[in-house]
């Protein structure tokens, strides 16, 4: 009997698969944020306006032995708030993401999701 697989049963909530490639034996899934807004992380101001993008890219173990790799499109956002001294701040993906130094042998070990390098 065949099972259906899907893709998105295994990224955590909170995440948004835009796209999924195989590439030199590399799994490659792109994703976003789902929610579109976020708080400054000094004031508290909610803010959805975006001032840029850019990618992170999450090593994650392998998965039925092919290496599957994360690149996760992340957002730098503008704080409104007039007396905010942060005036662009990055969103934080909380608990989706264990970020460790490049390097650092104990974070070398099965995660929820991967390793930030």
């Amino acid at each position: 009997m065949a099972t259906k697989f899907r893709l998105s049963s295994l990224i955590p909530a909170g995440l948004i698969v835009e796209r999924s490639d195989e590439s030199d034996g590399v799994i490659i899934v792109l994703a976003r944020a789902a929610t579109g807004r976020r708080s400054c992380s000094l004031c508290k101001r909610v803010s959805d306006r975006i001032d840029s993008r850019y990618v992170r890219i999450i090593a994650d173990f392998p998965c039925a032995g092919t290496k599957v790799q994360l690149r996760l499109s992340a957002r730098r956002l503008v704080c409104e708030m007039t007396f905010c001294r942060r005036r662009i701040f990055v969103e934080r993906l909380g608990e989706l993401v264990v970020l460790c130094e490049r390097g650092y042998e104990n974070c070398r070990r099965p995660t929820a999701i991967g390793v930030v390098y």
